[in-house]
């Protein structure tokens, strides 16, 4: 299993374990876990767009480039 699927597993059993049964779910942890869900799809999904992002926040001055996720995101 590689980190992005086991990282996504984790928040998936996390979320199973955290909300109980389908028919007793809060509304809140609910769309949390759809948020969390839905960002650790769209980082999977599209790596090269947090380097961009990163890129442009270095260029616009925002950020050290140090700080940045490209840097992470490289190694």
């Amino acid at each position: 299993m590689t980190e992005d699927t086991s990282g996504l597993d984790a928040a998936l059993d996390a979320a199973r374990h955290d909300s109980g049964s389908s028919n007793s779910r809060d509304p809140e942890i609910e769309e949390e876990y759809q948020i969390q869900l839905a960002l650790e799809l769209s980082a999977r999904e599209d790596p090269e767009a947090v380097q961009i992002e990163a890129v442009k926040q270095i260029s616009l001055g925002s950020c050290p480039p140090e700080n940045t996720p490209a840097e992470v995101v490289a190694y």
